[in-house]
């Protein structure tokens, strides 16, 4: 029987939750087993992968029965993951539509996110606030890492309340990980240039994006002092209108999710790449004149006899 039709039947059941304390855990969690051993008696656990996540979590909002649900997966700033499934304001929102009543039972008192960073600045805080708002609940969430301290996490829920944790103090002193997002879990050791980025980067923009990297279509915003990039003007572009054109990011999102730093002027710079690299370096500045159209005596002499060229970017100038 899978994950998700155990999840589902869990919760449909008669009784479910007797003692109104559910725990959603994504079971792809690493060391998740060394929690559910000192799991509270009072707390029901269900787990939840990317198939069902969205039911269960639907399916919890109708349950009146229920007063505080725990939710346990890898976060990052705004919202927190069940497998490869980002749960965010938007999806969130469609979750409580979904539940018919636009609006969660007033039985849910409180919500509890043990996940990394979903707290996190201002995209943390107000996905916390639409939670709470959507829910009547009082939310907690985290604006650093949650687990183990030796690996930098802590249990406390900084974000409105510190909560203490459905699990035993054995339990947690057991558990060896952190809950952070592995793109969230870099750190120092991704620190380089636009290599580090892509495999094959190249003028024509073909380049796949480095998967062992983790999930950039989930790259958020707090996650600069872990990537730090620093190449030249040029390669920096190419870089950045490959997460835009393939992610749909904005220079400003890009900027604030990543350090980039400018080692030199692009080699043809334009005013819209010279703005680009501004916004994404804010300690670039511009060192040179724009590119002039070198035009060759041919060209010249086709200028003066009234022929029409069309104005290129490349260094040919006029064709």
């Amino acid at each position: 029987m899978s994950v998700s039709a155990i999840s589902q039947a869990l919760v449909s059941k008669a009784g479910f939750a007797p003692d109104g304390a559910v725990l959603v855990y994504d079971p792809a969690v690493e060391h998740v087993g060394q929690l559910l051993a000192g799991l509270d008696q009072s707390c029901s656990a269900v787990p939840a992968g990317a198939a069902d996540i969205h039911q269960l979590l639907t399916g919890l909002l109708q349950a009146g029965s229920v007063h505080t649900i725990h939710l346990l997966g890898h976060g990052a700033p705004g919202g927190i993951f069940f497998e490869n499934v980002f749960i965010n304001g938007s999806i969130w929102e469609g979750l409580v539509r979904e539940s018919a009543t636009g609006r969660a039972p007033s039985s849910i008192q409180t919500i509890n996110f043990w996940s990394c960073e979903t707290g996190r600045g201002e995209i943390g805080m107000k996905f916390l606030k639409q939670v709470a708002d959507s829910t009547g609940a009082t939310v907690h969430g985290s604006d650093r890492k949650v687990g183990s301290a030796e690996h930098g996490g802590s249990w406390e829920l900084g974000r409105h309340a510190a909560p203490r944790p459905p699990f035993s103090g054995e339990a947690l002193e057991r558990f060896e990980g952190v809950l952070s997002h592995p793109l969230g879990s870099w750190g120092n050791s991704y620190v380089g240039n636009v290599d580090k980025l892509f495999q094959g980067l190249t003028n024509n923009n073909s380049a796949t994006v480095n998967s062992s990297l983790g999930s950039w279509a989930s790259l958020g915003l707090g996650y600069a002092d872990a990537i730090r990039i620093t190449d030249t003007g040029d390669r920096i572009l190419l870089a950045a209108s490959k997460l835009s054109s393939h992610y749909g990011y904005s220079d400003a999102h890009l900027a604030a999710a990543v350090t980039w730093t400018v080692t030199s002027d692009p080699s043809n710079p334009d005013p819209a790449g010279v703005a680009r690299l501004e916004t994404l370096d804010s300690g670039y500045s511009f060192s040179g004149g724009y590119a002039t159209p070198i035009v060759t005596l041919a060209e010249a002499a086709g200028l003066a006899a009234g022929q029409e060229y069309e104005l290129t970017d490349s260094v040919d100038g006029l064709q």
